[in-house]
C-alpha cells in the first residue's frame, strides 16, 4: 500500500504541481475543514498532511491544533505550505503543532526530500512505537501472570497518585497482603508490617535510598486486615524512573507462610529431640555399618553413660565405640547385627561396656539398619540406653529367687528346681545329706526368736566352709539345712562328711546343749520318686537321726524306713475307710 498524501489547498494549479513532484505517492485534496474529516475517515495510509495556511474562510492554527488532537495524530505529520514573507506564520505553525513548513517557491528535489524525511521519521516512529506496545504487553504479561508478588515504588508511607504516579503492584502483591493497590498505596507498607520486622525493614531501606546498599533481602510479615500473619521472602533493588521520584525501587515478594511453618515444626522437633536427648539415660547415635561402628553421629549422653566425650568418638577419632564394649560381648554384637540386618527388623540386645574410668555398665541397644534403593546396609541409627539399675535390681531378685533372704545360702525351691533337672540325667552320684536343728525351737522359750534367728545365720557361715562346685549347701523349711552332693565316690566319702559336719555342729552348739541329726539320701540312677518324696525321705532320716541316744548322729535312709513309710501310709488309709 503506497503512502497517501493529502493536501488542503484551493488551489489547483498547486496541488497538481505537488502531485506531478510527488509522483510515488498518493496525493488526495481537501479545500475545506468537512473534507479533511471526511478524508482522514476514509484513509488510514494518510501520512502527511500539506495544509495552506491562507486557506479561505479557515483559521490556519486552530486547524493545525484540531488535527493534532485526533485519535489518528499520532499517525501523520502537519507540514505548513508557506510564502517567502510568512515567518511569523511559520513561527506561529509550529507552536501550534505543525512538525514542519515549506515555502511555497517548490523545488522539485527538495520537496521530496522533505516529504521522504517526514515519511521516513513517521515510519521510524511507527516501527519504535510498535515495538514500544509489544514491550509493553509482555511486561504488562510478565507483571500481571508472574507467580511472586511485584511492587513499584511502594512507598513507606501515605502516599497519593500524585506523590507517586509510578506505584503498582501486580495481582499476586495484593493476594499475598489480602489488601488492594489503592489501599496500600494509601497505607504504605511500613504500617501493614509486623512491629518485629519493621525495625530492621526501614534500617535496610533507608540504606537503599541513601545509595550504602545496591539491595537487600531479608524475611519478614506482613499483617493482613484480618489479624492474621503471612510470612514473606522480599528481595528489594533500586529501580531507575523518570523524573525527580521518591520512590524509586521494585520489590519482589514470595509467600513462604507454609516454609515457615514447616522450619518452626522442625525447630520444635528438633527441639523436643533435643530435651528427649539431654534427658535420655544413654546415647542416641548414627554409625557406620563395621566391626568398629565408626560412629558419624553420638549425642551429648555419650558423656553421662561412657565417659567419653562425644568428638573422641565421631569418626574414631580418639577411640572406636569397639574398644568400649566388653571384650566378651564384642563378637556376640557383631553377629547378632548380621543375623538382625539379613532379615531387616529391629535390633535389641543387652551388653556390657567399660567405661572411661574402667568401670562396667550394662546397656540396652535398639537401633536399626538405614538401606539404599538396593537394599545394601549404609549405616545403623538407634539408642544405646544404661539399664545397670535394672540388671542390678533383676540379679536382685533372680538371687532371691534362689537364696535365703535371712542367711544367702541357696533356698528349697531353688533345690528342687536342681533336683528337677539333674533328675533327667544318670551322670555321677549324687546324694542328699539333711541337717535336723528342730529342737532349736526350744530355744525361742528361753533366748526368744531373735537369737534363734542370728544362730541360724552363724551356723550357716560356718557350715558354708564345706561348699564346693559339687557340695551345694541349702537352707530348707523350718530349722533344717541340706547338702547336695554331686559326684562322690562312694559311701564312705558320704560318712566322712557327715562325721566331720557332726563335729563342726557339736562345737558350735555347745553352749546350747541341744542335739542335731544329720540324714542322707542316696539317689540312684534312673531314681522314680518325685522331688518331695526325695526330701520327705531326707526328713525323715534325719528324725530317725536326732532320736538316737548319741549326739549329732547321723543315718542313712534305707528300704526298712522307706517300708516303715509305707506300712504308715497303709495304717492311715485303712482308718480313714472304716471312719
Amino acid at each position: 500500500m503506497s503512502t497517501k498524501i493529502l493536501i488542503i489547498d484551493h488551489s489547483d494549479t498547486d496541488y497538481l504541481k505537488i502531485k506531478s513532484i510527488l509522483g510515488g505517492y498518493g496525493v488526495l485534496l481537501a479545500s475545506d475543514e468537512k473534507t479533511v474529516s471526511a478524508m482522514l475517515d476514509n484513509h488510514s495510509d494518510i501520512k502527511i498532511i500539506l495544509l495552506e495556511t491562507g486557506l479561505r474562510g479557515t483559521d490556519g492554527m486552530a486547524l493545525i491544533r484540531k488535527l493534532n488532537e485526533t485519535d489518528r495524530s499520532h499517525g501523520y505529520r502537519v507540514i505548513v505550505l508557506t510564502h517567502q514573507e510568512d515567518e511569523n506564520i511559520e513561527i506561529a505553525a509550529l507552536k501550534s503543532g505543525a512538525a514542519d513548513y515549506i515555502r511555497k517557491s517548490i523545488q522539485t528535489d527538495v520537496l521530496k526530500e522533505r516529504i521522504g524525511m517526514h515519511v521516513n521519521l513517521l515510519d521510524y516512529q511507527q516501527e519504535i512505537e510498535q515495538h514500544q506496545h509489544e514491550m509493553d504487553l509482555t511486561f504488562n504479561m510478565i507483571f500481571e501472570q508472574a507467580p511472586i508478588g511485584i511492587g513499584i515504588a511502594f512507598n513507606a508511607f501515605p502516599s497519593t497518585k500524585e506523590d507517586n504516579p509510578f506505584f503498582s503492584i501486580n495481582p499476586v502483591y495484593a493476594e499475598i497482603t489480602g489488601r488492594s493497590k489503592e489501599e496500600l498505596r494509601t497505607l504504605g507498607w511500613a504500617s501493614v508490617t509486623h512491629p518485629d520486622d519493621l525495625e530492621e525493614n526501614m534500617e535496610k531501606y533507608n540504606r537503599l535510598k541513601n545509595g550504602e546498599i545496591s539491595g537487600y533481602s531479608m524475611d519478614k510479615r506482613f499483617v493482613r486486615p484480618d489479624g492474621t500473619v503471612v510470612w514473606v521472602n522480599m528481595l528489594v533493588s533500586p529501580l531507575v524512573l523518570s523524573g525527580n521520584q521518591s520512590y524509586k525501587h521494585i520489590s519482589l515478594v514470595q509467600d513462604i507462610t507454609k516454609r515457615k511453618i514447616a522450619e518452626e515444626n522442625l525447630k520444635e522437633s528438633e527441639r523436643s529431640k533435643s530435651v528427649l536427648l539431654s534427658h535420655l539415660p544413654g546415647l542416641a547415635y548414627r554409625c557406620r555399618y563395621g566391626r568398629d561402628w565408626d560412629m558419624e553421629y553420638v549425642s551429648d549422653g555419650c558423656y553421662d553413660l561412657t565417659g567419653y566425650r562425644p568428638e573422641s568418638l565421631i569418626h574414631s577419632r580418639d577411640l572406636s565405640f569397639n574398644d568400649i564394649i566388653a571384650p566378651e560381648y564384642r563378637e556376640i554384637l557383631w553377629e547378632e547385627w548380621i543375623d538382625i540386618l539379613a532379615k531387616q527388623m529391629p535390633f535389641i540386645f543387652e551388653y556390657e561396656i567399660t567405661t572411661a574410668d574402667g568401670k562396667r555398665k550394662w546397656v540396652l541397644e535398639m537401633g536399626q539398619g538405614i538401606y539404599n534403593s538396593q537394599g545394601r546396609t549404609e549405616a545403623l541409627e538407634g539408642i544405646i540406653l544404661d539399664i545397670s539399675e535394672r540388671k542390678e535390681i533383676e540379679n536382685d531378685l533372680r538371687f532371691h529367687l534362689k537364696h535365703d533372704r535371712w542367711t544367702g545360702l541357696y533356698n528349697q525351691s531353688y533345690l528342687e528346681s536342681l533336683l528337677d533337672e539333674d533328675m533327667k540325667t544318670s551322670d555321677g552320684k549324687k546324694a542328699l545329706i539333711g541337717i535336723n536343728l528342730s529342737y532349736l525351737h526350744s530355744l525361742n522359750m528361753i533366748y526368744g526368736f531373735h537369737y534363734t534367728q542370728e544362730l541360724i545365720k552363724k551356723l550357716a557361715s560356718t557350715l558354708k566352709a564345706y561348699t564346693s562346685q559339687d557340695t551345694l549347701l541349702f537352707k530348707m523349711y523350718d530349722n533344717q539345712f541340706a547338702f547336695y552332693v554331686r559326684n562322690y565316690n562312694d559311701r564312705n566319702e558320704l560318712e566322712s562328711f557327715c562325721k566331720e559336719i557332726a563335729g563342726t555342729l557339736e562345737t558350735a552348739l555347745a553352749l546350747e546343749q541341744i542335739n542335731a541329726g544329720i540324714g542322707v539320701m542316696e539317689i540312684e540312677p534312673h531314681h522314680r520318686k518325685k522331688v518331695d518324696q526325695l526330701l520327705r525321705s531326707l526328713l525323715i532320716a534325719s528324725e530317725k537321726a536326732i532320736d538316737n541316744l548319741d549326739d549329732y548322729s547321723y543315718g542313712f535312709f534305707d528300704s526298712r524306713m522307706e517300708e516303715a513309710i509305707i506300712r504308715e501310709d497303709v495304717i492311715k488309709r485303712e482308718l480313714l475307710q472304716i471312719a
